[in-house]
């Protein structure tokens, strides 16, 4: 399923990548591997769609389930960037 948003991210069909990466997220439960790298995918689209509350949300919770992860560092940097941009 993921790798369906993947296909709809590079035909610039945003809300179908978002879709199925929601269904992949849905699917890889705690998997502490596929989990937080479909959950950087779906922040990453939510961002293209301008939907930054929606992203910053994805982050944090990136952050508070997967600290230690790669996907939990980029979390880290990203989640004051959003929050900055939406004034918080």
């Amino acid at each position: 399923i993921g790798l369906i948003g993947d296909a709809y991210m590079e035909k610039g069909e945003i809300d179908k990548a978002v879709s199925n990466y929601s269904k992949a997220v849905g699917k890889a439960g705690e998997n502490k591997f596929v989990a937080p790298y479909l959950m950087l995918k779906l922040a990453v689209a939510y961002e293209k769609q301008q939907k930054l509350q929606d992203a910053l949300g994805v982050y944090e919770k990136i952050k508070a389930n997967f600290p230690s992860s790669a996907e939990g560092r980029e979390a880290l940097k990203m989640i004051p960037t959003l929050s900055q941009k939406l004034g918080k």
